[in-house]
């Protein structure tokens, strides 16, 4: 079994610190040009999402953390692509 790999990172000032684990079990695919999704390379949970259009980002799926109720909905990503009948309030 390989050891995780813990990166860490922090704010310019220091007052938010985080920790990311990963192993080499991470995968990555391009289901389109532009954009790279990650998941457990084990049982497939969707884990991220990267992409041209957020150059500087990762996008964690709130499903993914232990408490996903810690995140709730701030906005929509998309919205203009959502099916006619799905009914989305403003936030």
């Amino acid at each position: 079994m390989t050891a995780d790999i813990v990166h860490t990172g922090a704010c310019m000032c220091g007052a938010v610190r985080f920790e990311a684990h990963g192993t080499p079990k991470l995968r990555y695919f391009a289901p389109s040009p532009g954009l790279r999704r990650g998941f457990c390379g084990e049982c497939g949970s969707t884990l991220s999402y990267g992409g041209e259009r957020w150059p500087t980002e990762i996008h964690f799926h709130a499903g993914a953390f232990d408490r996903p109720e810690d995140f709730p909905p701030t906005g929509h990503a998309f919205k203009e692509e959502r099916l006619a009948r799905l009914h989305v309030d403003d936030l």
